[in-house]
């Protein structure tokens, strides 16, 4: 005979494995490098299987840019799918948010974390930042003015004409994107910066819209790039998500 204690004491062990054993990728933001998330990353080494993925047409997968979303959607599928297993969790931040977002629609994992970007939703279209149209000063200038870069970054020009090309094309990319608003049958959960002076507490809590499952939203100290700045209140947010994804499963 199995006693009641036995069975909790089992049950608590194995989930406590499961949390364990989880996996988190993390997707930067448009322009982003795996370098700049590395105190998250240090942060959450000891909690879980972490890798900030350095996406096509960036860093060292720096290959090509892109003039078509539903390829460069595809190709980024296609290379995620291969570090996804079958307790894989993802986390978004701006642009990354609407890459894990579609990579979830496609491949299945655990649990769905975004920070600092519109839901992809028609209603938010017309709000989507339109940039081919600029030139390389009025470029910077526009990241400059709403936060959407460090302005550092353009100071130094080897510096500048790293990041420059990945930004273009996550930008038009991001402005050739179609909302489909299809759901998600996954745990959501949301990072937006108090300070964040691109986007709104209400635009965030529309992700709801996008989950069959629990939703969540929690609003961190800074603006846009808080969510980089507040590494043990992200690690402690994604240590409680993660737990209570496995009471759900």
């Amino acid at each position: 005979m199995v006693k009641k204690g036995n069975i909790h004491n089992t049950l608590e062990y194995t989930m406590s494995k499961a949390i364990s054993t989880a996996q988190l990728l993390i997707l930067p933001h448009a322009g982003g490098h795996e370098f700049q998330y590395l105190e998250l990353k240090n942060a959450l080494k000891d909690e879980y299987k972490v890798q900030v993925l350095d996406l096509p047409s960036r860093g060292k997968n720096s290959r090509q840019n892109y003039s078509d979303w539903s390829i460069f959607k595809e190709e980024i599928i296609s290379f995620v799918e291969k570090y996804v297993d079958n307790n894989t969790y993802l986390l978004g931040h701006s642009y990354g948010s609407l890459l894990a977002y579609e990579i979830t629609k496609k491949i299945p994992i655990k649990g769905l974390m975004v920070s600092a970007f519109y839901p992809p939703l028609k209603a938010y279209q017309p709000s989507i930042p339109k940039t081919t149209h600029l030139d390389e000063e009025s470029f910077i200038e526009y990241l400059t003015k709403y936060g959407a870069i460090d302005k550092r970054l353009f100071e130094d020009k080897k510096t500048k004409d790293f990041f420059l090309s990945g930004l273009r094309n996550d930008f038009n990319m991001l402005e050739s994107y179609v909302p489909q608003e299809e759901t998600v049958n996954v745990p959501l959960c949301c990072f937006l910066g108090e300070e964040d002076n691109i986007y709104e507490l209400s635009e965030m809590r529309d992700w709801c819209k996008l989950t069959d499952s629990e939703f969540s939203l929690h609003l961190i100290k800074g603006d846009h790039f808080g969510f980089l700045s507040q590494p043990n209140f992200i690690k402690n947010t994604i240590i409680k998500f993660i737990g209570s994804t496995n009471e759900i499963y």
